[in-house]
C-alpha cells in the first residue's frame, strides 16, 4: 500500500529572531514562509514515518540551500552556522509536524454538490465535465 504523508515545516523561533538579522528582509521572508510538502512512501519497504520525516528535513535543507544567498558554503555558514546538509540544521531553524490528511479532497464533492446550481463554468474542459456530472447526480437525487 502507498502512503501520502503531509507535513508543515515552520522557522524556530531562533530562525524568526536571527534571519531577519543577517539577512536581507526579502531573503529572511523566503526562509521564515511555512512550507506544506507532502513525501509518498510504501509500506513494504524499509521506510517509516520518522524515517520519511528526516528524508523531507534532507530534502528541504537541500531546496533552500539552491537560494543564492545561502548557496555557497561561506554563506550557509553565516546564516545557517553550517554547510552541512544535517538534521541538526534543519532542527535549529525549522520545525516538522506531520499534518492529518484524513479528507481528501475527493470527499468536498459533497460541498460542491449542495450548491451546484451556483457554480460557473471554468473554461477547463476536465474541471467543466467534473462540474457537470456533479450537477446532474444532485438534479437526479432531487425528489420529482
Amino acid at each position: 500500500m502507498k502512503h501520502i504523508t503531509y507535513f508543515q515545516i515552520e522557522p524556530s523561533a531562533v530562525a524568526l529572531a536571527t534571519f531577519p538579522s543577517v539577512l536581507a528582509a526579502e531573503e529572511a521572508d523566503i526562509l521564515l514562509q511555512p512550507v506544506l510538502t507532502s513525501r509518498s512512501w510504501a509500506d513494504r519497504s524499509a521506510w517509516r514515518q520518522e524515517a520519511v520525516a528526516i528524508a523531507v528535513k534532507l530534502f528541504y535543507l537541500a531546496r533552500v540551500r539552491e537560494y543564492a544567498f545561502v548557496s555557497s558554503p561561506a554563506d550557509a555558514r553565516r546564516v545557517l552556522g553550517s554547510d552541512a546538509i544535517a538534521i541538526q540544521v534543519f532542527d535549529r531553524w525549522w520545525t516538522i509536524r506531520e499534518m492529518p490528511w484524513e479528507e481528501p479532497s475527493e470527499h468536498w464533492e459533497d460541498y460542491l454538490a449542495a450548491v451546484s446550481e451556483h457554480v460557473e463554468a471554468t473554461g477547463e474542459v476536465a474541471v467543466d465535465e467534473m462540474l457537470r456530472a456533479i450537477a446532474k447526480r444532485q438534479a437526479s437525487a432531487r425528489p420529482s
